[in-house]
C-alpha cells in the first residue's frame, strides 16, 4: 500500500515508534534446570502445563551448569536452544534492553549464539550448502529467475521452533543470516543511543517519541555493540561463496534504512524537489546536443607545430640563424630590467589567470639569468637584496658616490698596494684617531685602499650615506645574513644590530684593493674564531688624562667626557690583556709619528721618503692647515644609543680631519724601538 502514496507522505510512516508485540514466538520447553548463581534466569513453572505443550518467549532461561567454562567454545543444543530463541522477545520489543538485567541476559545470549556459529561454519568449511548462481543477481533478472533463486525461498514468515528442528535449522546458512541480520538491526538500535549519535541529532530532532531522549548506552555498551556488529559482518555475513555479495546488500538496506529513521526523527521535512523550469530544460538540452555533436577537424590541430621547416632549401639561412651571436653570448644586464617590468605589470594586472601563471614562471627565470649575470660584476650589491621577488638593486651603479669620486673609486692604482693584500682591522677607543690615520693613508696611497662599512639595522642619520657610512637594512635581511653565515662578526647595542658582511669584503678584494675595517675587541675574537685572516692594528692616546684634555677643548659636557673616558679605560688597566690580541699597538701622541709607523706596517718597509709624490712633512703641514678639531664629532658618534666600534667614528666625509692636532702639538710615543717605522705587537 505504501506504493500508492508519495514518497514523503507521512501517513505510512510509523512516527509514534510503536513495535509489533503481538508477534510473539514460542518455542519448546526443554526442562533446563536452574542454578542458584548470580547468572540464574526466572522460569515459569511447569505447574498447569501439559506434556507437549509450547511456552511462550516472555519466560527467562539461565545457562546450563554444565555448559563450558571457556568462552570460546560453543554451548550444547539443549542449553543454546533456550537462549538462542529468548533472542527474538528483544528482537520484537527493542525498548526492553533499557533494562540494564535483560540487557546484560541479552549480550550472553547473543554471545553463545555467535559462538555457536561460529563452530557451524568452521565445520562446514568455505562450501555453502547450495552455490548461488551468479547469473541470478543481474540487474535485469526475470520474475521465474527471482523467485527460483535460493535467496528468494529462503523467507519464512514465521519461524519453526520445534526442538526437532533446531539442530537442522542450525545447520541452514539462509536460517543463520536471517538471524545475523535482525541482531544487525538491534546493533544499530543501541548504536542510536550512543552519546555520539545523540550528539548529531541534537540540533535538528524534533520527534521525541522516537529518539528516546532519556536513555543513553554508557560507554562500555556502545563498545560492545560497535565490535559485535564487526564481528557479524566480517566474520559471519561474508562467509560462504555469495557472502560478500549478502554483506554488500544487507549494509546498503540498513543504510537506507538509517536515512528513513533521521527523516522520522526530524518529523518528516518536506522531500521534494522544486519542478524543473521549461528555460532550464531547453539550455540543458542545448548544451547536451553541443557537447555530443561532431565537430570539423582542423587542418592543423591546436598545440601543433607546422612542417614547414622539412621542406627542402633555405640551408645556408639555417645555418646563419645557428651562428648568430645572441645564441652563444651573454646578454646585457639590462635587458632583463625592462622584461622583469613587463612581467611584474601582467602580475599585478593580469589579464587571465593563465597569463598570470605565465608571468609569475617568466619572471622567475629571467631573475634567475639577470642574477647570475650580476653574480660576475655586481656581487656587493646582492646584500641589498631583500626581497627575492626584488631583485632590483642589481641594476643599481656598483657604486653610490659622486662622479669625481667615483672614478678613484673604480680606479686601482697597483702601484701603491702593498705585498700584503690581507684585510686591515683598526681598533681603538673613541678619539684615539682611527678615521684621521685612515684618512692620510687614503689621501697618501690613492687607489690601493677602500673601507667596508658595516651593516645596521637603524636608519640613516642625517648626514649618512647608504654603502659610503653604513649599509642600512631591515631586520629580516640581517636576521637571514646572521643566519646564513655571511657576516664576520656582528653584535647587538640598544637592540640595534651591527655587521660587517663577508661579501663585502670579498668584493674590495676582488676589486684589487685592500679593505680596512674598523672593529672593536669583541668583533675581531668573532672573526677570528671564524678562521678569517687580517691584520689587527690597535690606535691608543698616551693616556686618559691626555684623552680627557682633548674632550674638553672639543667644549663636551661632564657626562659626554665621562662616558667617552669609560670606553677607554679598560685598555689602560695595569693588568688588561686587550692589547695582546693585536699585531701592532700605536700609541697617537703626534700624528705624522704615528702614521710612518702605521704605513711602514702596512707596507712592510721603512718610512717612505716621498708620500704621493710629496714629502711627508710638506704632506703634513698641507693636512694640518685644512684639517679641523673633529674630537667633539667623535663623541658624539660614540654617545649615540645605537654606536657600535664603527659607530663612534666620524663619518668617511670627515675622516681626513685630525683630532686636536690644530690646537696643540703632539709628542711622539711609539710601541716600536726608536729609528724604527715597522710596527711590532707590544711585549706587555
Amino acid at each position: 500500500m505504501f506504493q500508492s502514496f508519495p514518497l514523503g507522505d507521512k501517513s505510512s510512516v510509523n512516527l509514534r515508534g510503536e513495535y509489533h508485540v503481538e508477534n510473539v514466538t514460542v518455542f519448546d520447553d526443554t526442562g533446563v534446570k536452574t542454578d542458584e548463581s548470580t547468572e540464574q534466569m526466572d522460569i515459569d513453572s511447569q505447574n498447569g502445563v501439559k506434556d507437549g505443550e509450547v511456552k511462550s518467549q516472555a519466560k527467562a532461561v539461565s545457562f546450563d551448569a554444565k555448559q563450558p567454562t571457556q568462552p570460546d567454545q560453543p554451548l550444547n543444543p539443549d542449553a543454546l536452544y533456550p537462549q538462542f530463541w529468548s533472542l527474538q522477545e528483544t528482537f520484537s520489543q527493542p525498548k526492553k534492553l533499557f533494562d540494564p538485567s535483560h540487557l546484560a541476559n541479552f549480550k550472553r545470549g547473543l554471545e553463545a549464539t555467535m559462538t555457536s556459529f561460529r563452530a557451524i561454519q568452521n565445520e562446514q568449511g568455505q562450501r555453502p550448502p547450495k552455490a548461488v548462481d551468479e547469473a541470478q543477481r543481474g540487474l535485469k533478472r526475470k520474475r521465474d529467475d527471482v523467485e527460483g533463486s535460493d535467496l528468494a525461498n529462503s523467507y519464512n514468515p514465521k519461524y519453526l521452533t520445534s526442538r526437532d528442528l533446531f539442530e537442522l535449522e542450525m545447520s541452514d546458512i539462509s536460517f543463520r543470516r536471517h538471524i545475523l541480520v535482525q541482531a544487525l538491526i538491534i546493533m544499530d538500535f543501541l548504536l542510536s543511543l550512543s552519546n555520539k549519535t545523540k550528539e548529531k541529532l541534537a540540533g535538528n530532532a524534533q520527534n521525541k517519541s522516537v529518539i528516546y531522549l532519556g536513555q543513553v548506552l554508557s560507554e562500555e555498551d556502545t563498545k560492545w555493540a560497535s565490535e559485535m556488529k564487526r564481528t557479524i559482518v566480517d566474520k559471519y555475513l561474508k562467509h560462504g561463496v555469495d557472502g560478500p555479495y549478502f554483506s554488500r546488500m544487507v549494509e546498503t538496506v540498513l543504510a537506507r534504512d538509517k536515512n528513513w529513521i533521521r527523516w522520522k526523527s526530524e518529523n518528516c521535512p518536506s522531500i521534494e524537489l522544486p519542478a524543473v523550469s521549461p528555460d532550464l530544460f531547453v539550455e540543458a538540452k542545448k548544451v547536451a546536443q553541443r557537447t555530443t555533436t561532431k565537430k570539423r577537424l582542423r587542418a592543423m590541430p591546436m598545440g601543433s607545430l607546422p612542417l614547414g621547416f622539412l621542406e627542402d632549401g633555405g640551408d645556408e639561412t639555417a645555418m646563419q640563424k645557428l651562428k648568430a651571436e645572441e645564441r652563444y653570448s651573454l646578454p646585457e644586464l639590462e635587458i632583463f630590467k625592462r622584461k622583469i617590468a613587463d612581467d611584474d605589470f601582467e602580475i599585478d594586472m593580469p589579464t587571465t589567470n593563465q597569463t598570470k601563471t605565465a608571468a609569475i614562471e617568466s619572471k622567475a627565470s629571467k631573475s634567475w639569468r639577470a642574477l647570475r649575470i650580476a653574480s660576475k660584476s655586481r656581487l656587493a650589491l646582492f646584500d641589498k637584496i631583500d626581497d627575492p621577488e626584488k631583485i632590483d638593486a642589481v641594476f643599481e651603479e656598483p657604486v653610490d658616490v659622486d662622479e669625481g669620486e667615483a672614478a678613484a673609486e673604480e680606479e686601482v692604482n697597483n702601484d701603491n698596494v702593498p705585498e700584503d693584500k690581507r684585510p686591515i682591522i683598526i681598533s681603538g677607543p673613541p678619539g684615539a684617531g682611527k678615521a684621521t690615520i685612515f684618512g692620510l693613508l687614503a689621501e697618501r696611497r690613492p687607489g690601493a685602499f677602500t673601507r667596508v662599512p658595516r651593516h645596521t639595522t637603524r636608519k640613516p642619520q642625517e648626514g649618512e650615506v647608504e654603502g659610503k657610512d653604513f649599509y642600512f637594512v631591515e631586520p629580516q635581511a640581517f636576521n637571514m645574513l646572521r643566519d646564513g653565515d655571511a657576516l664576520l662578526e656582528f653584535t647587538t647595542i640598544d637592540k640595534v644590530d651591527y655587521g660587517t658582511s663577508r661579501k663585502a669584503v670579498e668584493a674590495a678584494v676582488e676589486g684589487g684593493k685592500v679593505p680596512i675595517m674598523y672593529m672593536d675587541g669583541e668583533a675581531i675574537q668573532q672573526a677570528r674564531e671564524l678562521g678569517y685572516s687580517a691584520r689587527t692594528i690597535l690606535v691608543l692616546p698616551p693616556s686618559l688624562d691626555i684623552l680627557e684634555e682633548r674632550l674638553r677643548k672639543a667644549e663636551k659636557d661632564d657626562d659626554a667626557v665621562q662616558e667617552a673616558l669609560a670606553q677607554a679605560a679598560p685598555y689602560f688597566e695595569a693588568d688588561s690583556k686587550l692589547k695582546e690580541e693585536f699585531d701592532v699597538l700605536l700609541t697617537n701622541q703626534e700624528l705624522d709619528a704615528t702614521f710612518k709607523a702605521f704605513e711602514g706596517h702596512v707596507y712592510g718597509t721603512s718610512e717612505a721618503t716621498l708620500t704621493n709624490g710629496k714629502l711627508e712633512d710638506e704632506t703634513m703641514e698641507e693636512a694640518d692647515e685644512t684639517m679641523v678639531d673633529v674630537a667633539s664629532e667623535e663623541l658624539q658618534a660614540s654617545q649615540a644609543p645605537q654606536a657600535s666600534q664603527e659607530a663612534q667614528e666620524p663619518q668617511e666625509s670627515k675622516e681626513n680631519e685630525v683630532i686636536a692636532e690644530s690646537t696643540e702639538p703632539m709628542e711622539v710615543t711609539q710601541t716600536e724601538e726608536a729609528g724604527e717605522t715597522k710596527g711590532t705587537p707590544e711585549a706587555s
